[in-house]
């Protein structure tokens, strides 16, 4: 079960921990990260139908790699190809602001976006906004390239704004009142460049 641990660690932008790190050691780098990422490829392409992740459940509870679980390859090489038009979309239409850089309604997995929003901005951290019509609100991804805690600072901030928000140092996710998205990220921005001086 370490492998399919290493998997998640993998996922969630954990594999630098002692400990993942100490177990990585066992096998081959190269096969754990194809495996990987197929796997989380494959999940983040199904988003919601949660029935899938449950069917993985089985195959993964008998160590059977994920290349090896019928249709998987297939869906992770959707994901890739529809990655790529996520990538092109916000290296198009990303925001910069002094310390992050944004786009807003890629209608399409906001965690990868955010990852190119700070490449394609050339900052340290880059922010994905959803609308949901339904709640009124934006759902945003944030991830970090840098050595600032976004979970810390969410926790801090979104509240100001009426919303909540929290998760990793380097990956983390709020949730924001429509009315309140444009100065949410302005005084985000604000506390990153703060929190950026005290490091």
């Amino acid at each position: 079960m370490r492998r399919i641990a290493i998997y998640g660690a993998i996922g969630d932008f954990c594999d630098n921990t002692p400990c993942v790190k100490s177990w990585v050691k066992d096998w081959d780098k190269r096969s754990l990260y194809f495996q990987a990422g197929a796997l989380i490829q494959a999940i983040i392409h199904k988003g919601k139908e949660y029935n899938f992740k449950r069917i993985l459940l089985e195959p993964l509870s008998k160590d059977m790699i994920p290349s090896n679980i019928p249709d998987l390859l297939e869906l992770a090489r959707e994901a890739a190809i529809n990655e790529e038009k996520i990538r092109l979309f916000v290296k198009e239409h990303v925001e910069v602001l002094r310390n992050s850089a944004y786009i807003v309604n890629t209608n399409n997995s906001i965690s990868k976006a955010a990852i190119y929003a700070a490449s394609y901005g050339h900052r340290e951290v880059g922010i994905a906004a959803e609308y949901r019509e339904k709640k009124g609100v934006y759902d945003l991804s944030i991830r970090s390239r840098g050595n600032v805690d976004l979970n810390h600072l969410l926790r801090s901030v979104a509240p100001m704004f009426g919303g909540s928000g929290g998760g990793h140092p380097v990956a983390a996710g709020a949730r924001i009142p429509e009315d309140s998205l444009e100065v949410f990220l302005r005084a985000f921005d604000s506390r990153l460049g703060e929190a950026s001086e005290v490091k």
